[in-house]
């Protein structure tokens, strides 16, 4: 195929296409339209050619879109192909990377071609506009796309209001820089929020480990003792003949069994409650603004769910698996983490002197 209103090269496997109209800043006639649709229709079947390059001819535009004084004059214009604008807006059937070389201005249906290409690569003298808003049209292509490829307002406010320069290649450079650095920003943000979330969780349960109980025991006693009527309850678990189960099933039964314990601590608290281990076979509930009944009641309930449930390990059951456990109130039993540690902890200890799988309060 001859062609006017473009030149083509291939050499070693890169094709450009070179918008040549510069006398017009490359603005696109029914002749160049219609030998880009044929020259891309002919690269999609081309073997050789590994990617594309589309540029224009000359320093100041890449292409100015339609050819509106052409049209105006009442020049020809045939049907538009499938392929619609350039014959590239809507192609599908060229899959080799394509690259925009914007060399000076791209408007209108010339920044939607650029827009319909894999990769920008902007000169410094390159100015990008939608200015189809300014005669009551609508960008075609760019609504759909630009908003894909720059910030969301930004967008917007090109694709409503037209304005020229309002994407210009050397701003933009700042602003690519900045979006860069937000992005490793965020990311450093997410990693230490990843690490920070770890540092306070049980590895084997999930549960808070028993450094961020304390913390969380102190910030409790700090906000209830500033209250009037500030209340919470502590309560402590201890898994009984833990040892047993290691030293008869092994220490992976130990593990299942541990982490059981954590899933049923974690179904038997509201939003507000806090679930700990806090050491080996031993776990903590902070339950702020509980008092001393319904935690009893709250221990009851975890004491007949671990009466009654049944762990299996590798296809065995482990046996019977009971706990003991120890409430206390907050400010009724201490009104230090110190003291409220130790009342419920004596607590923990008689129903552990009373024969196990029982329940006491301080």
């Amino acid at each position: 195929m001859t062609y006017e209103a473009i030149r083509y090269e291939l050499t070693d496997g890169i094709a450009t296409i070179t918008l040549n109209r510069p006398e017009v800043h490359n603005a696109m006639n029914e002749r160049m339209r219609e030998e880009l649709t044929g020259c891309f229709g002919e690269l999609a079947g081309n073997d050789g050619a590994r990617v594309v390059v589309v540029t224009g001819a000359g320093e100041r535009a890449f292409s100015a879109g339609n050819d509106l004084k052409v049209q105006a004059a009442g020049g020809r214009r045939g049907p538009r192909p499938k392929s619609d604008f350039a014959g590239l807006v809507r192609r599908f059937d060229l899959d080799k990377p394509l690259i925009a070389a914007v060399n000076g201005v791209a408007m209108g249906g010339g920044f939607e071609t650029a827009l319909a290409c894999d990769i920008i690569v902007a000169a410094e003298n390159a100015v990008f506009a939608l200015p189809e808003p300014r005669v009551g049209l609508m960008a075609g292509s760019g609504v759909h796309r630009l908003p894909r490829v720059i910030p969301q307002k930004q967008a917007l406010g090109m694709i409503l209001t037209g304005r020229r320069g309002a994407f210009e290649a050397a701003s933009q450079r700042a602003l690519g820089m900045l979006c860069n650095q937000a992005a490793a920003a965020l990311f450093a943000i997410r990693v230490l929020e990843r690490e920070k979330e770890q540092a306070v969780r049980d590895g084997l349960t999930g549960l808070y480990n028993r450094r961020e109980f304390d913390r969380l025991l102190r910030q409790t006693v700090a906000r209830e003792g500033r209250r009037p009527e500030g209340r919470f309850a502590l309560l402590l678990l201890d898994i009984d003949h833990f040892k047993r189960v290691n030293d008869t099933f092994g220490h992976d039964a130990g593990d299942a069994v541990l982490r059981r314990m954590g899933l049923v601590l974690q179904g038997h608290v509201r939003g507000s409650d806090i679930a700990c281990r806090i050491g080996g076979e031993e776990f903590a509930l902070l339950l702020p603004e509980a008092s001393l009944v319904i935690a009893y009641q709250r221990a009851e309930r975890i004491l007949d769910t671990v009466r009654h449930m049944q762990i299996k390990h590798r296809g065995q059951v482990l046996g019977a698996i009971t706990v003991s456990l120890g409430v206390a109130a907050f400010p009724k039993h201490g009104e230090t983490p110190e003291a409220l540690i130790r009342a419920a902890d004596q607590a923990l200890y008689q129903a552990k002197q009373g024969g196990r799988n029982k329940l006491a309060s301080a």
